[in-house]
């Protein structure tokens, strides 16, 4: 993370912790927060797996919007995916449709080299990891969830 003169008083994230491990959303969540201004903000986004955006438009949850976007294999899968993460909350869809729980390290990372990676984690994780957040659900028709944390 580069280093800057002064601090911020807003830092925003898109997208960009539903692709990291655990370990890697607290190490870039703690520096980042010692970036901010005292009483400056920094949001971040993340998905909600069992959370349905698009309950007028699109019958299923985030993460079946996802498995909808895979291969036929997975596509066909998707149900059977669904039912394995029911009360997950946390984990990680990986490749062509490996799941792992949890968003921590790999067993095989070099498998996974070039594959798509994508971490949900729902809110009540979110609200749990990070008690004094505040957690907003989706806005303006998008898919995740903010998390807004504030500088003392």
């Amino acid at each position: 993370m580069p280093r800057f003169d002064h601090g911020f008083d807003f830092i925003v994230s898109y997208s960009v912790f539903t692709h990291l491990e655990l370990a890697e959303m607290d190490e870039f969540t703690a520096q980042l927060l010692s970036m901010l201004n005292p009483g400056g903000a920094f949001a971040f986004t993340f998905i909600d797996p069992h959370f349905r955006s698009w309950p007028d438009e699109y019958p299923g949850s985030n993460l079946r919007w996802r498995l909808d976007r895979m291969s036929p294999r997975v596509q066909k899968e998707a149900p059977a995916i669904e039912d394995r993460v029911r009360g997950w909350d946390c984990f990680t869809l990986i490749g062509d449709g490996d799941i792992y729980r949890g968003a921590g390290p790999l067993p095989d990372p070099g498998r996974y080299a070039g594959s798509e990676y994508h971490v949900f984690h729902t809110a009540e994780f979110m609200s749990r990891r990070f008690p004094s957040a505040e957690i907003r659900p989706p806005a303006n028709y998008e898919m995740q969830h903010c998390c807004i944390l504030r500088a003392n």
